[in-house]
Formats: structure tokens, sequence, C-alpha cells
């Protein structure tokens, strides 16, 4: 049995057990329950996103060792149920599934008394088959999800690494406490207040800051760093591109003062 904070293994010889890396308290015979996955799963969301700077402090060994899986299927089935209720919430608002049914109802089951003719049964076929085809692509932003999710936890994992490597003190922490996988870690259990995505409205936003903040925690707490340094190294993939963009202004407009001036 493993820990299913850390994946620390755990002995399930005894009826509760241990974890001896982060203390967390299991039994097995609700382990063992396909329930008690669910459970735990809202369990330990709710601790990251309220309780996460003690989430972290417990998390170094576990974020060196475990399965960097469980931490990406972690984070790939908390945004993606966002993902799911956030785009429930939309398209109920947009009326999108009140005239998908009512296009529905007026296919399958026309005026009493009326006589479909071939002309009108194609019309509202086409009609049915547009409306199932904006629905599909409507939803293709929530299909692509996991997959973007995936490439998004990776791209910006990269980035915190290297940022760790070069702002944190060799003093504050081990060489070998900054690890790519600790930074993937970081960056997945990060991600958990994208679950706000499912309130309607400032879902995205609450998500989005909620985001920022945790993962500032989590660096904060895994490389035993200052707050200062913590934001560089969790938003250091924003501030590149934000760089990149001014570099990208700051040329554009010498570019165009230079082409203006040559005129003088």
């Amino acid at each position: 049995m493993e820990c299913p904070r850390c994946g620390t293994p755990v002995n399930n010889d005894k009826s509760e057990a241990q974890c001896s890396n982060c203390g967390l308290r299991l039994k097995q015979d609700t382990v063992s329950k396909p329930i008690a996955i669910i459970s735990d799963y809202f369990s330990e969301l709710r601790t990251i996103i309220f309780s996460p700077t003690g989430y972290f402090r417990k998390m170094p060994g576990g974020l060196r060792g475990g399965r960097i899986t469980r931490a990406l299927g972690f984070a790939i089935a908390t945004h993606w149920l966002g993902a799911v209720v956030g785009y429930f919430w939309r398209a109920l608002g947009s009326g999108a599934f009140q005239g998908y049914f009512q296009r529905l109802v007026a296919f399958f089951a026309p005026d009493a008394g009326s006589i479909r003719q071939l002309g009108g049964d194609a019309l509202k076929q086409s009609e049915v088959r547009d409306h199932l085809m904006n629905w599909f692509f409507g939803m293709g932003s929530v299909i692509a999800d996991p997959f973007l999710t995936l490439a998004s936890i990776f791209f910006t994992a990269v980035f915190v690494y290297i940022g760790a490597r070069i702002l944190v003190p060799s003093d504050r922490t081990s060489v070998t406490d900054i690890t790519f996988e600790s930074a993937v870690k970081i960056v997945a259990y990060g991600m958990s207040p994208s679950i706000f995505a499912v309130i309607p409205g400032l879902g995205t936003v609450i998500s989005t800051v909620g985001i920022a903040l945790v993962t500032i925690i989590g660096a904060r707490e895994v490389y035993h760093i200052g707050t200062g340094r913590a934001v560089v190294i969790a938003l250091f993939p924003k501030f590149l591109i934000l760089g990149m963009i001014l570099i990208g202004v700051l040329v554009f407009t010498a570019s165009v003062l230079s082409f203006l001036f040559s005129f003088f």
C-alpha cells in the first residue's frame, strides 16, 4: 500500500498505519474501498488549498521520491473537473443546451397531424447536425484539457527548475533537492485551486490567482527560501514571457521611430 498523499510505501499489516514520510494516518479497511479514493482525493485537495504551507512543508521527501505519475494524475483530474463544470455553466448561461434540446424535440416530435415533407426533414436534420457539430467543437477545449494541462505542467516545470537552480542559495537546501521531478510536483500540486473554475462567473479568476499563490507557497516551503525568491521562481515562466513581449515591443517601437526619423 502507498500513502495517497506522498506515494511512500506503507506497511499495511496493521489495521491502522502511519506514513513514515508525511505522517498521514491510514486505515486499511477504508483504503481498500473504491469510495476511499474519492474521499482521499477531496481530502488532499482541501488540505492543499486551505493549508498549503503545512502540506508542502511535509512534502520534500515525497517530492524527491514517490511517483511523479500520481502528481500528474492529481493535477489533470482537478483541472479537467473544473473545466467540465465550468463549460457546463457557460453553456447553460448561453442557452446552448436549451437550443439543443428544443431542436431535438422539434425534429423527433413534430406537430400532430402534420406530414413531414422530404425537404423539411432534410432541413431539420441539417439544423440538428449543425447544432451537434457546434456543441462538439464547443466541447473541444474540455476534451483536449488533459493533454493541454499535461503540456502546461511540463513547460512550467522546466522554467521553475531553471529558476530554482539560479535563485536558491546553496546553503538553504541540498543541490539534490532541486530536481526537475520536484519542480513538476510543485507545479502539479500547485494547480489544485483550478477546481474553483466550477464557480460561475469569477471561477476562472479565483483559480488563476489561487494557482499562483499555492505554487509560490510550494516553492517557498520545498526549497526553504524567502517569499520574494519563491515568487520569482513560481512565476518565472510568466516573467520570461512578459520580458520577451516587452523586448519585442521595444524593438518594434525602436524600428518605427528609426523609420520615421529617417525622413528628417
